[in-house]
């Protein structure tokens, strides 16, 4: 009697940019036998409270990038999403209601949406997200990270957290 066996694999990633217009990451499952499509998220340049524009934009691709790094969602890339929403007529800048927001996902074609701000109060800097479901239009969560230090410590150490917990991988301080 032959009996089947599952072989277990090391997490890969693959880009599979050449089967969408919209840039995406997939990963080979625990089996060979399973390999699992991930949730499509954009994430929008977060709104920005007594910091620049440029260093919200600066923070908010690095939160991108951190994302595309734990290899949990696709993530659609931010020049991507201004080509596509340039061709529908779409203005990215001033997009901060939820309705707004799920507009964009349902032209990006993205299952969710990551927005949020980045402000500076005193001596703290404090980043609120939020996960919204395109389809129904529900908060699903959302995050808080606050930064006591520099710029400098909320870019290189607090994104990196909020991006782990966004991906519910769990971190040690």
């Amino acid at each position: 009697m032959k009996t089947e066996q599952s072989q277990t694999v090391r997490i890969i990633p693959k880009q599979v940019s050449e089967l969408t217009e919209i840039s995406t990451y997939q990963y080979i499952g625990a089996s060979l036998d399973s390999c699992h499509t991930i949730k499509t998220i954009a994430v929008l340049d977060f709104e920005s409270y007594n910091i620049s524009d440029e260093e919200s934009k600066i923070l908010t691709e690095r939160l991108r990038s951190e994302l595309i790094k734990n290899y949990i969602f696709n993530i659609i890339e931010r020049s991507k999403m201004e080509e596509v929403l340039d061709e529908q007529g779409f203005q990215l800048s001033g997009c901060t209601s939820d309705e707004c927001v799920i507009e964009v996902g349902k032209l990006l074609g993205a299952s969710h949406m990551i927005a949020g701000s980045i402000g500076y109060i005193g001596s703290t800097y404090s980043v609120n997200s939020r996960l919204i479901d395109v389809e129904s239009g529900k908060i699903l969560e959302s995050w808080i990270e606050d930064c006591k230090g520099k710029i400098d410590e909320l870019l290189s150490v607090n994104m990196r957290r909020l991006a782990q917990k966004i991906s519910g991988i769990t971190s040690e301080k």
